[in-house]
Order: C-alpha cells, then sequence, then structure tokens
C-alpha cells in the first residue's frame, strides 16, 4: 500500500507472496468494513522485521494496537487457527509524562509479516471490549483528564469483538486480543542520594542510618532500599559501600552507591569510683571485667563464676549457689534503673545479664534481679531471706536489644521490661524485702551459669535515676544538674529555686504553682509568743531542716530547731523554741534549708 499524507511509513522490501499480508492484499474480501476509530495510520510491516515504530501524540488517553485481518486471508483454516492468527501486541511507552506537544513512540514487535493499524482517540473506541476478561461499559473508560500524562500506568489485556457478523463470516464472534499501554520502561530517578560520609562511633556496635529519595514519572515518590540496610550495625574501624535501588511499580530500577566509613571505637577505661567490680560467691580462676563509657552511658561487661574443676556455679539462684560479676555502686533511697542489653553472648543459654540490687556483696544476700537470658526470656527473681530460696517470674519471647528497667520504691522492687524503652511491660508483681544495713549496692550482673565459663554484655542507656533525676527528665528532659535543669536555677523566676521547688511538690516552670513556706505567730500577748514555718514535705530523699535565729548578721550554720519534721506527703508546722519578747534582740527568722543526697 502506497504512503499516505499524514502517516506514518516505514520503507521496506516487499512482502512475500506466499505471506498473509500478500494475499491480503490481492485478495480484499468485499465484506470487510474496517472498524470505524479515529485518526487511524496503517502501515506494511515486511517479514522479518522485529520491531516498528510509529509517534503517537502525547495528549491521547492511551493508544490501541490492533492487528488487521480477515478469514478469508487464511482459506481452509479452522476458526481456532483462525483466531490463533491474532497475536498478542505490546504498546511501550517509554517516557509516560511529556509535554503535549512532544511525540512519544509506540513499539510494536511482530515475528511475520502483518498489517499494524494504530488508532488514537481520546474516547475508548466504539466497540464492546472485556478487560482482563471482565465485560465494561464504554463510560467506566474516563476521558482524558490531564493530557500530559499517560494513565494508567502498566498494560490491561483487551478483548476486542467486530459489531459487524458478516466480518466474522463463518464465526459466530470474531474475536481478538490485545494489549494496551502505557507499559512504563523508564526507571526512577534518584532526587536525594547521600554523599560518601564518616562517622565518629559513640557505641562499640555503632548502628548507621541513612535515607534517599526517588521520583517516578509514573508512580511519583517510590521507595528506596539499601543494603546493608538503614540502621545496620557498622564494624568501627572499617568503609562500607552502601547500595541504593529505587524500583516504580513495572519493576524498573535505578541504583547509587556511596560509602560509610565508621572510625575507631575507643576501648573505654575500667569503672571509676564509685563503681567496683568484684565476683559474687564461688571465685572463679580468671575474675570479670567490665569497662565504662560514662559519656555514652554504656557498660561492657564480662562476666565470669566458679570453676568446672570444683563444679561450682557460675549463676545467680538461690541459696549460696552464686557465682557471677557484680558491676555496682551504693545506693540508698528510692531509684529507678534502667538499662538496653544491647547485645550477650554465651555458651550457656540460661546465663544471665540484668539489673541488680543486692543487700550486701556477701554470698546468699538478699537481692532483686531483672534479667535476660540468650534464649530469650525476661526474668524477675528475688531472693528476700539470707541464703533463702528464690521466687521467679518469667516471660520467654524477647529477643537481644530488650530494655530492663528496676524500681525501688522504699523496700519495694518491681521489674520491667520493654522493646522501645517507652512502653514498658511490668514483669510478675512487686515483691517487699525487708532490707538492712548501709552497704546497699546497685549495678549489673552478668553470669555465664555454668562455671569455668563467661558471658559478655554489652549495657547501653545506662540509667541509675534517684528521684530527683526522675523528677528534672519530666519536667526539663535531661537529667543532668546543668542548666536550667540545676538545683540553683530558677526558670520561671517566681524566687524558688528547682531544688526547692522540688522539695516542695511545685512546677518548677509554673510560678502560680508555688507555695512558698509561710510564716505565723503563735500565742496571744501577754503569753508568750512564738514563730512557725508551715511547709509541705513533698520529699523522702531530702534532708529538711528549719534552722532560726535572732541575728541576720550572725555567722552561718544558723542553729537547727527540727530535721525532717513530720510525715512525708503532709504539710509541717514547726513551731521556734525562743519567746519573741523573751529574745534578744527581740526579733526571731526562721528559714527551711533542703538537701539533696
Amino acid at each position: 500500500m502506497p504512503p499516505q499524507a499524514g502517516h506514518p511509513h516505514l520503507t521496506s522490501p516487499a512482502p512475500h507472496q506466499n505471506s498473509p499480508l500478500a494475499r491480503s492484499s490481492r485478495h480484499a474480501h468485499p465484506s470487510h468494513r474496517s472498524l470505524k476509530v479515529s485518526a487511524r495510520a496503517e502501515v506494511h510491516i515486511p517479514a522479518g522485521r522485529a520491531t516498528f515504530t510509529t509517534p503517537l501524540t502525547a495528549n491521547l488517553r492511551f493508544a490501541v494496537a490492533i492487528e488487521t485481518a480477515r478469514p478469508a486471508d487464511f482459506p481452509g483454516a479452522t476458526p481456532a487457527d483462525q483466531l490463533a492468527a491474532f497475536r498478542t501486541a505490546i504498546l511501550a511507552i517509554p517516557k509516560p509524562s511529556r509535554p503535549a506537544d512532544a511525540p512519544t513512540t509506540a513499539v510494536y514487535t511482530t515475528r511475520r509479516g502483518d498489517r499494524l493499524r494504530l488508532t488514537r482517540s481520546q474516547d475508548i473506541a466504539t466497540y464492546p471490549v472485556t478487560v482482563n476478561d471482565a465485560p465494561v461499559e464504554y463510560a467506566l473508560f474516563p476521558r482524558i483528564e490531564n493530557p500530559w500524562i499517560y494513565q494508567p500506568a502498566g498494560s490491561k489485556t483487551l478483548v476486542l469483538r467486530s459489531p459487524d457478523r458478516r466480518e466474522t463470516l463463518d464465526l459466530a464472534n470474531w474475536t481478538r486480543t490485545t494489549v494496551i499501554g502505557p507499559t512504563d520502561v523508564t526507571a526512577p530517578v534518584f532526587t536525594k542520594v547521600p554523599a560518601n560520609f564518616t562517622v565518629t562511633p559513640t557505641h562499640p556496635q555503632p548502628v548507621v542510618t541513612y535515607n534517599a529519595s526517588a521520583l517516578d514519572a509514573i508512580d511519583g515518590p517510590v521507595s528506596v532500599t539499601f543494603y546493608p540496610p538503614s540502621g545496620s550495625v557498622f564494624t568501627p574501624g572499617t568503609t562500607t559501600v552502601v547500595t541504593a535501588t529505587a524500583a516504580d511499580s513495572s519493576l524498573n530500577t535505578t541504583t547509587a552507591t556511596f560509602t560509610v566509613t565508621v572510625l575507631p571505637y575507643p576501648t573505654p577505661p575500667a569503672p571509676a569510683a564509685p563503681w567496683t567490680v568484684q565476683n559474687i560467691g564461688a571465685q572463679p580462676l580468671t575474675a570479670g571485667t567490665a569497662r565504662h563509657d560514662v559519656a555514652n552511658r554504656v557498660m561492657l561487661v564480662t562476666g565470669t563464676g566458679g570453676t568446672s574443676g570444683t563444679g561450682a556455679s557460675g549463676d545467680i539462684w538461690s541459696g549460696t549457689s552464686e557465682g557471677f560479676t557484680f558491676v555496682s555502686r551504693p545506693w540508698s533511697g528510692d531509684g529507678v534503673f534502667t538499662a538496653r542489653v544491647w547485645s550477650f553472648s554465651a555458651t550457656d543459654t540460661g546465663a544471665k545479664a540484668g539489673l541488680m540490687f543486692r543487700e550486701t556483696s556477701a554470698t546468699g544476700a538478699k537481692n532483686s534481679v531483672i534479667y535476660l537470658t540468650p534464649g530469650g526470656s525476661a526474668i524477675f527473681q528475688n531472693k528476700t531471706s539470707t541464703s533463702g530460696g528464690v521466687t521467679t517470674s518469667t516471660t520467654t519471647g524477647r529477643v537481644l536489644h530488650e530494655w530492663i528497667r528496676l524500681v525501688r520504691a522504699g523496700n519495694t522492687f518491681t521489674g520491667f521490661y520493654s522493646d522501645d524503652g517507652v512502653t514498658w511491660a511490668q514483669q510478675g508483681a512487686a515483691v517487699t524485702h525487708n532490707l538492712t544495713g548501709t552497704a546497699l549496692a546497685v549495678g549489673l550482673a552478668v553470669a555465664p551459669r555454668t562455671g569455668g565459663q563467661t558471658a559478655s554484655a554489652i549495657f547501653d542507656h545506662l540509667t541509675l535515676h534517684a528521684p530527683l533525676d526522675t523528677w528534672r527528665l519530666a519536667n526539663f528532659g535531661t537529667d543532668q544538674n546543668t542548666g536550667p535543669a540545676a538545683d540553683l536555677a530558677d526558670p520561671d523566676f517566681d524566687s524558688a529555686p528547682n531544688l526547692l521547688e522540688y522539695a516542695l511538690g511545685t512546677l518548677p516552670t509554673d510560678p502560680a504553682s508555688v507555695s512558698l513556706p509561710s510564716p505565723q505567730v503563735s500565742g496571744l500577748s501577754p503569753q508568750p509568743l512564738f514563730l512557725q514555718l508551715t511547709f509541705l514535705r513533698a520529699r523522702s530523699d531530702l534532708t529538711y531542716t528549719v534552722e532560726a535565729t535572732s541575728d541576720l548578721a550572725a555567722p552561718s550554720p544558723w542553729p537547727a530547731i527540727a530535721t525532717n519534721p513530720g510525715t512525708v506527703g503532709q504539710s509541717v508546722t514547726v513551731t521556734d523554741t525562743v519567746d519573741l519578747p523573751a529574745a534578744n534582740p527581740p526579733r526571731r527568722f526562721l528559714r527551711l534549708r533542703v538537701v539533696a543526697p
């Protein structure tokens, strides 16, 4: 067929005389009626050609590829053979998002000579259609709304049926299948990729995170994956090549690489005072060790206990069956003790690594401990009598990087565990001890369980919070005695420093909440008159002292007239011991002094 004005044409050798295309051109069937379509173009594809390309205007909803042929082209063929002649055609539109005046290219691949009709329309062609074997109404194919973007992405299968049965000849219904586009063959483009970077580790097993972004012409923003994944543990002193991969819904991918260099992690020193490292119970051949990174709140503990030759235990258990490494410091009063068990390596799946509060360092001493095992258990264990039995409460299915917490309120202890350090689950019931003495200690316990072996644990996020530390953290977001959170700071300018606000149970950031100690005079003249001071004794961990003087010029300290008066949590009134009229000079001054441990 000669080229027509305005229609694309591919110059090529003439088709073979015996090809269906050649027969079609010599024997046009008189009853054949072409499907009515808009802006159509016919071209000849000679046998042996792999592809044919033709420009398509970019402001169309999508394009439909139709192979044109008739039963008369295949004399003697069965209906099944005739239907088999209509193969699937694929339109691949490489760049589905472009201005309306920029042409794109549809590619149709064939294995033999054939006639291809490309049909383009802003509406779907007006013939019965099914999509993926499901009948649809024409109205389900929306008109184009944005002429600059081809939609939908991906491909669909159409079954086209001729509206004129005379065209089907000996077939009741002439059916053929094709694939409409667009098919996205363009990979996403990275809009953000990390440059090579260096990390100074603050942990012996540092976690490194990174992110990237990519944009796809069809899908818009797409997700990016990494290898190694973001959040992986990197080895200090190494350089690693990270590969970022962006993929769209059509599985087109783009990759980019960058390097992560992790500097060496300095070996921390041994724990300094008031911390001590000691082996409790059966003494091993080799003592346990610890390293303390104070700035980053990391403690590395290698626990030992007992000797295999004597059959001694390397455990934390009942009676005097103990043999473990205890890294501890003295403690008095209430507290919240928290750590994350980042890693734990031991041969015995019943080995233990956790937080312990202990009455003394003697074998068999009373203690409470919350610990994890390599076997995945979180266990709250208590020994409430010296060299006595233990009670345990266990939750299984815990994993590494689990958080643990031990809380002391008076002599009552409670154990907790958490996956994230935010949401906590209580492990068993709280337990009350009858603790005595002043050598109480809190710290980290690591037991290999089997004598003569070792167990190594890395604890991080280590915090030992007294109630005042917890109060600072709640009000200032830090447990450090510095800046606006310092004991003598007054961030709300109400003339009450933070330590006094804590002592009186008021808010350090709300001046309206302050309730300062109030003075008054008791008695009526001529009876003795005494100055009084009333205040709320809100805390049990502070020392409250009421002091009095008759002369502000007198050197400090003032004489104390009461220490820790009244009951914690209640209002207290302290009365001076000197009659005002009898004072020399006849005046008195009272003040409240609070001291933190």
